[in-house]
């Protein structure tokens, strides 16, 4: 999540993966997370 609380684009969550795939880090699995109306569309972890 953005530190600013700005959005993310798809194309930034590509250019991260790029990114790992260049420097030989595997990514397992991804999670988008997503707001409907304003209010979190997710589970959050424990102590947030």
């Amino acid at each position: 999540m953005p530190k600013d609380n700005s959005s993310i684009k798809k194309a930034d969550i590509i250019a991260v993966l790029t990114m790992a795939l260049t420097n030989n880090v595997d990514v397992i699995k991804t999670e988008n997370l997503y707001e409907f109306d304003g209010k979190t569309g997710y589970s959050l972890g424990q102590g947030q």
